[in-house]
């Protein structure tokens, strides 16, 4: 499931936003998930916690306006795909470049909310090698790669570990290693866990500290390939 948020500041504007929404879920098949806000300073308190796989942006909002509360978002690390709804002149567009996908013109066009939309949505799939996708209550949810610190297998679940939560679902770690074995900034150091090395140190040859306060040891079985990934990680960094 696809999330959306979207601020502006006007009720008019938010509920005709809401109803566009509406009619490209029903083009598309598809169920979003819409989380509307009525400022930038609320989006961004809201985005400590969540993250929205799109954000439509109104620039004339009193609260913060738009091209402020893009900045604070990308201040933030969020890399959401952000879109503004706009009626500025097509010429003072170009001051605006805070990595956004672009602009939807109010009076809003359902066929150029839905492109924008689309072309946002084409980005997310083609950048899947930066997200990772799981299903919950037969919901599909995007985190960014670089926001999960470690997996780890809880019985007949999985905890992710991120920077902002911990996230349990049912799946098997095995699965998730399938999916993640390419990664390089991935390895599977034991059977229970599966760890970032971005926010990882090798003390030894037998542990690994992660975040800098949990302490796993290398299963015999994973240390060799454990090891080489994390060497490998350690050399590029350095070039």
């Amino acid at each position: 499931m696809i999330k959306i948020a979207f601020c502006d500041d006007c009720e008019e504007d938010r509920n005709e936003i809401l109803r566009l929404l509406g009619r490209i879920e029903c083009l598309w098949h598809e169920e979003f998930c819409i989380f509307p806000f009525s400022g930038g300073r609320e989006l961004c308190e809201s985005l400590k916690t969540k993250f929205y796989d799109i954000i439509l942006l109104d620039i004339l909002m009193d609260d913060l306006d738009g091209v402020e509360t893009a900045r604070k978002i990308r201040s933030m690390g969020v890399d959401s795909r952000i879109i503004f709804i706009s009626s500025y002149d097509e010429r003072l567009r170009d001051l605006f470049s805070v990595g956004t996908l672009g602009f939807v013109d109010k009076p809003i066009d359902i066929e150029i909310l839905e492109k924008a939309i689309k072309t946002a949505y084409q980005s997310i799939l083609q950048d899947n090698e930066r997200v990772f996708i799981y299903q919950k209550n037969k919901t599909k949810n995007f985190i960014p790669l670089k926001d999960i610190i470690y997996f780890e297998s809880d019985k007949y679940q999985v905890a992710i570990h991120t920077t902002k939560s911990v996230i349990r679902y049912n799946e098997s770690l095995k699965n998730i290693w399938g999916e993640l074995k390419t990664n390089e900034e991935f390895i599977m150091p034991h059977k229970a866990y599966i760890v970032n090395l971005k926010y990882s140190s090798v003390q030894n040859s037998s542990t690994i500290l992660v975040n800098n306060n949990l302490s796993i040891s290398i299963g015999r079985v994973y240390k060799e390939e454990a090891l080489q990934k994390y060497m490998e990680y350690l050399r590029r960094r350095r070039n």
